[in-house]
């Protein structure tokens, strides 16, 4: 199964000693304590956190091609709400 991207953001791909601002990453320490095997999360929340901008504006972009958007419905079509999880809460 291939997915089309349906993106307009530009990518970029980089290698690490090409990243100028190195020194100043800092660790995220994002399931270093696998919290979310103890407390299980709601399927609407989501774990990487940065991401949730670009899919607001997704939403966004997506409401605005349909007719009459009900306001707490998704903008996604059901098809394209495939799980890539391996957690059996999503699948």
């Amino acid at each position: 199964m291939t997915f089309r991207g349906q993106s307009l953001m530009d990518r970029v791909n980089i290698c690490v000693q090409d990243n100028l601002n190195r020194a100043e990453i800092i660790l995220r320490p994002l399931h270093q304590d696998f919290l979310e095997r103890l407390n299980l999360l709601l399927p609407t929340e989501k774990l990487i956190h940065s991401m949730a901008g670009l899919w607001r504006e997704e939403s966004c972009r997506r409401k605005l091609r349909i007719a009459n958007p009900v306001p707490a419905s998704s903008s996604f079509p059901p098809e394209v709400m495939v799980s890539m999880s391996a957690d059996p809460r999503n699948s």
